[in-house]
């Protein structure tokens, strides 16, 4: 049942926080959460790293909006193509055969980062972690899309909070190092997403938009509004890139014991003591958790939609699928998937920005 359309003024926190922590919960996936992302796209450029945040601010703030507000129009037809929307029929059937085929690599990402993180805080096997989270993933998809969104935008936040509090404390501990950053080129260099600071910004919110473009159009047709569209995205791309730019800076007074373990987040949280690493773990495993559930919803929306059976079967062999592509290390498969999809996500992007200028001026 779509939600009606209102001008109702009387917009609470809760109804914007609800769009902002659904924006979140794609965002804070593995690569976000244990910081391969941040490290790849932005600490990896240094001091140039808080320009690379603006970028993808910037673009975050304009495209998602655009890409909600386009699902919020749509919301009452159950056959909305957004990438043909936005790319044209041609380029948006490309799109709708590599996106899947991406998504289905991130969830092997989202999964192989579970595993990581149980094994290096815990020494549990990280195949273990992996099956575990798998099936606690189909059974989130299984529970329905407005379900996760009521969860998952209550939890967000607090995984946010809890993010920028250990990244802030590790700063006010390691900030003498910060006078080092510059003289760390060569340990840095090795993990550039892209060949520059600026195209790096541009690369990364590129790919979270053009993988997420499904699952944000969603969101944007849960809303009541389209002015709870507009300061929900706010928010959230607010939300996002202040911990950005604050596990970025973390990392970075960090970077040579961090180049030696596979998540660099859950290597600050032990620098500040036990206990705390143990509750980020945690903390991380929720980040891991919504994001993958947010994925799973993207990639089975695409199969056998018309057939609720066969569509949660689908989901099924997704999950063993990406469990068994899971195995591979997790540090390697973000460094090549990841970069490759945000240069495939450019093009998209480019149309939603074309297309929100245009309606714009159009107004």
């Amino acid at each position: 049942m779509n939600t009606p359309h209102t001008n109702n003024d009387n917009l609470s926190f809760s109804d914007i926080n609800k769009i902002a922590g659904g924006f979140v919960a794609w965002i804070i996936g593995a690569g976000f959460a244990t910081g391969r992302e941040i490290l790849n796209f932005f600490a990896s450029f240094g001091y140039l790293a808080y320009g690379a945040i603006i970028i993808t601010l910037v673009g975050f703030i304009f495209s998602v909006k655009v890409v909600m507000e386009a699902g919020y129009e749509h919301r009452d037809n159950p056959d909305f193509r957004q990438y043909d929307y936005f790319c044209g029929k041609k380029i948006g059937k490309i799109y709708y055969i590599v996106v899947p085929v991406f998504l289905f690599l991130l969830m092997a990402i989202l999964i192989s980062a579970t595993g990581s993180t149980i094994q290096e805080n815990y020494g549990i096997n990280r195949y273990i972690g992996s099956i575990i989270v798998a099936i606690i993933i189909f059974m989130s998809y299984i529970s329905g899309f407005e379900r996760f969104i009521q969860v998952i935008s209550k939890v967000t936040p607090i995984l946010i909070v809890f993010f920028i509090l250990v990244g802030l404390i590790v700063i006010q501990k390691d900030y003498s190092n910060f006078s080092l950053i510059g003289d760390l080129q060569s340990i840095l260099k090795q993990y550039k997403a892209g060949p520059v600071w600026y195209f790096s910004g541009f690369l990364y919110f590129s790919l979270a938009v053009s993988a997420g473009g499904t699952y944000i159009s969603k969101l944007g047709a849960s809303a009541r509004s389209l002015k709870q569209i507009k300061y929900g995205s706010l928010l959230g791309s607010i939300e996002v890139c202040l911990a950005i730019a604050i596990i970025s800076t973390a990392i970075l007074l960090n970077i040579e014991p961090i180049s030696r373990v596979d998540v660099p987040t859950l290597y600050l949280a032990q620098r500040i003591g036990p206990l705390v690493a143990n509750a980020f773990t945690i903390v991380l495993l929720l980040g891991i958790f919504s994001a993958s559930a947010a994925t799973m919803w993207s990639l089975c929306k695409f199969m056998y939609a018309d057939n609720p059976r066969k569509n949660k079967l689908a989901a099924l062999l997704v999950a063993i699928l990406a469990t068994l592509v899971g195995v591979f290390p997790f540090a390697k498969l973000v460094a090549i998937i990841l970069p490759i999809m945000a240069y495939i996500g450019m093009f998209y992007v480019v149309c939603v920005v074309y297309k929100g200028l245009k309606l714009k001026y159009k107004n």
